[in-house]
C-alpha cells in the first residue's frame, strides 16, 4: 500500500526539482548573453567609449580621436541593442515555455480526468482497478513536474487535484488550465495561470510552470527594465551634455531628432515626449563659419509649466531678430536655420530643452532598443562637441562627457553608468551561484524520496536490474537478428 505522505512529498520534490532546473537553464542563459568575462563586454564597451572623449580631451585637434570617440559610441551603442534583442529572445522563449507547459498540463489533465472516472466506476462495483490507479499515479506524478499539485482522496477511489486550496480536476473533469496576460501602466507585460472554466488565478510554486514564471517576472523582466534604465541615462546624461557642447564648425542648419507629439502642451505636462525639461534659460550663438568669431547671440528663457514647443519655437524667432529662423516640421521636431551664412552653437542649458528636442545631441533614441548614434555626426564628425562655452580651444564637454564614467547620475540611484551596470551582473552572478547549489539539493532529495517509495512498495531493486538486464539482452537478440534479415536480403537483392 502506498504511503500517502511519503508520495505527497516525493511529488513535492519533482515539481521543486523542476522548478529550479528552469531557474538555472535561464540564468546561465543570461549570464551568457552578457558575456561579461569575454571579450566585447558591455562594461568594456562603457569603459573605452568614456575613455575615448578622455584622450580627444587630451588631443583635441586629432581627427582620427573623433571619428574613433563616434565609433565607440556605435559600439556601446550596438552592445546594448544586442543585449536588449538576446533579453526580448529570452523573453519570448519562456512565454513560449509556458503556453506549451499549459498544453501538456492540459492533456494530462484530461488523461487523468478519464482515469479517475474509469476507476470511480470500477471500484464503485467493488472491483479493483490497481493497474489503472498505478497508471494515475505515473500521470499525476509527470503532472508534478511541470506544475505543483496536491492530490487529495474522493469517494470512490478518485482522486480531487488541487493548485494551492483551487482545484483544477474534480471527479472525471478537468477544470483545465489558460495563460493570462496583463499589461501594467508602463506597458510590462505580465504573465500568470489561471483555471479555464473560472479563471481564477492560481498560485503556482512549484513545477517547471513556476520556473517560467519567476524567470520571466524576477530575472528577463527586470534584466530588460534594468538594460532600458540605463540606456535612458546613458542617453539622457551624454546629450544633456552634449547638446550645450560646441564642435569645430557649427551648424548652419539643425533638425531636432525628437518629435513631439503635443507641440502646444506645456513642456512639463507632456508636451516633452522622453526626457525632462525645467525652469532655466539656454543661448544659441552665432558664429562667423571664416573667422569662427562669435558675432552675436541671444538667450532663450524657459518656463516649463507654462511653455510649449510651440512657444519656444515664438521665443527664438524673436530673440534672434531674424537671425535664426525656428519653426516645427511635420513630424513635430524643431528646425532652426541660421541666416546670412552664419551658423549656430549652442551652451549654457540649464532647462534641459536642447537634449530633450535633439538639438546638438550625441545619441537618439531613448531605450535600449533604440539607442543609437546621430548619423548627422557619423556623417560630419567635425560638429562633434568638444568645447563648451562658446570659448576658443577649450575642451570642457569632452572632459565632461569623461567624468561620467565616475560621476554619478540621479537616474540611476546615484551610481555611476558603469557602476550600475556592474552592481546588477553582479546579483545575477550571486543569483545564478546559488542556484547550482539548490538544484543538485533538490535532485538529491527527490532521489532519495524515490528510494523510500520504492522500498515501500516492496519493489525489490536487485530484481528490478535483473529484469532490466534481461529486456536489454533481448533487445540486442533481436537487433541482431534484423541484422541478419537486412543482410540476407540485400544478397538477394544484388543476386536479382
Amino acid at each position: 500500500e502506498i504511503d500517502l505522505a511519503l508520495q505527497a512529498r516525493y511529488r513535492s520534490s519533482i515539481s521543486r526539482e523542476a522548478s529550479l532546473a528552469i531557474d538555472q537553464q535561464f540564468l546561465v542563459a543570461l549570464e551568457t548573453l552578457q558575456n561579461e568575462l569575454g571579450e566585447g563586454s558591455l562594461s568594456s564597451a562603457i569603459d573605452s567609449f568614456f575613455g575615448s572623449f578622455s584622450e580627444l580631451a587630451n588631443t583635441p585637434s586629432d581627427t582620427a580621436l573623433r571619428t574613433i570617440a563616434l565609433q565607440q559610441g556605435e559600439v556601446l551603442a550596438a552592445r546594448i541593442s544586442e543585449l536588449a534583442a538576446g533579453y526580448d529572445g529570452l523573453a519570448s522563449e519562456i512565454t513560449s515555455g509556458i503556453e506549451n507547459t499549459v498544453d501538456a498540463a492540459n492533456e494530462l489533465l484530461e488523461q487523468i480526468a478519464v482515469l479517475n472516472g474509469q476507476i470511480g466506476t470500477y471500484e464503485g462495483m467493488g472491483d479493483e482497478a490497481s493497474e489503472l490507479r498505478d497508471q494515475r499515479d505515473l500521470m499525476v506524478d509527470q503532472l508534478s513536474q511541470l506544475i505543483d499539485v496536491t492530490a487529495v482522496e474522493a469517494a470512490g477511489g478518485m482522486i480531487e487535484l488541487r493548485v494551492g486550496s483551487i482545484p483544477i480536476l474534480v471527479g472525471d473533469s478537468s477544470r483545465g488550465l489558460q495563460t493570462h496576460r496583463e499589461i501594467d501602466a508602463d506597458g510590462v507585460v505580465g504573465l500568470s495561470v489561471q483555471v479555464a472554466q473560472d479563471g481564477s488565478q492560481l498560485e503556482v510554486t512549484g513545477g517547471s510552470m513556476h520556473g517560467l514564471l519567476t524567470q520571466y517576472g524576477e530575472t528577463v523582466a527586470p534584466a530588460r527594465e534594468t538594460l532600458d534604465t540605463i540606456a535612458f541615462a546613458l542617453i539622457h546624461e551624454v546629450n544633456r551634455l552634449h547638446s550645450q557642447g560646441q564642435g569645430e564648425r557649427g551648424w548652419a542648419r539643425l533638425v531636432g531628432t525628437v518629435p513631439f507629439d503635443a507641440p502646444n502642451l506645456p513642456l512639463s505636462l507632456g508636451g516633452a515626449p522622453q526626457f525632462p525639461v525645467e525652469d532655466g534659460r539656454f543661448t544659441i550663438s552665432l558664429r562667423d563659419p571664416e573667422s569662427g568669431e562669435i558675432v552675436d547671440g541671444f538667450t532663450i528663457n524657459v518656463d516649463a509649466d507654462t511653455m510649449s514647443l510651440q512657444d519656444v519655437v515664438d521665443a527664438i524667432n524673436a530673440g534672434s531678430g531674424g537671425q535664426v529662423a525656428a519653426a516645427i516640421d511635420g513630424d513635430g521636431r524643431v528646425e532652426l536655420t541660421a541666416s546670412n551664412g552664419m551658423e549656430m552653437t549652442f551652451s549654457n542649458d540649464s532647462s534641459g530643452f536642447l537634449a530633450a528636442a535633439g538639438v546638438n545631441t550625441f545619441f537618439t533614441g531613448s531605450s535600449a532598443a533604440e539607442i543609437a548614434v546621430s548619423s548627422v555626426l557619423i556623417d560630419s564628425p567635425e560638429l562633434l562637441a568638444i568645447g563648451s562655452g562658446d570659448v576658443a580651444g577649450s575642451t570642457g564637454t569632452a572632459l565632461a562627457i569623461a567624468a561620467l564614467q565616475e560621476n554619478a547620475s540621479g537616474l540611476l540611484g546615484d551610481q555611476a553608468i558603469g557602476d550600475y551596470w556592474s552592481g546588477a551582473v553582479g546579483t545575477l552572478g550571486i543569483r545564478t551561484s546559488a542556484s547550482a547549489g539548490m538544484f543538485q539539493s533538490s535532485s538529491l532529495v527527490r532521489e532519495n524520496l524515490a528510494v523510500q517509495m520504492m522500498s515501500v512498495s516492496g519493489v525489490s531493486m536487485d530484481e528490478e536490474t535483473i529484469n532490466l538486464l534481461a529486456y536489454e539482452r533481448q533487445f540486442e537478440a533481436a537487433a541482431r537478428y534484423l541484422s541478419v534479415v537486412d543482410e540476407t536480403l540485400e544478397i538477394l537483392m544484388n543476386l536479382v
